[in-house]
């Protein structure tokens, strides 16, 4: 999957439904267990027949594509 891509972690929008936007509305900081919303926004075409892999980890690396 090369090309450019755009991510919109909604921050603020996240933080504000997570209850964490007192600490942060620039950094996500979401709770375990519950839903959050991101934005993947890829320049190419992508197919439903193709996989996509995303992998969040925590600490200083938050994203990771493969």
């Amino acid at each position: 999957m090369a090309g450019k891509r755009k991510v919109d972690l909604h921050c603020h929008a996240n933080n504000v439904a997570h209850n964490t936007h007192e600490i942060s509305t620039s950094q996500l900081i979401v709770r375990r267990g519950q839903p959050f919303s991101i934005t993947l926004e890829l320049d190419f075409a992508f197919s439903t027949s193709e996989s996509l892999k995303l992998t969040v980890e925590t600490g200083a690396t938050l994203l990771t594509w493969l």
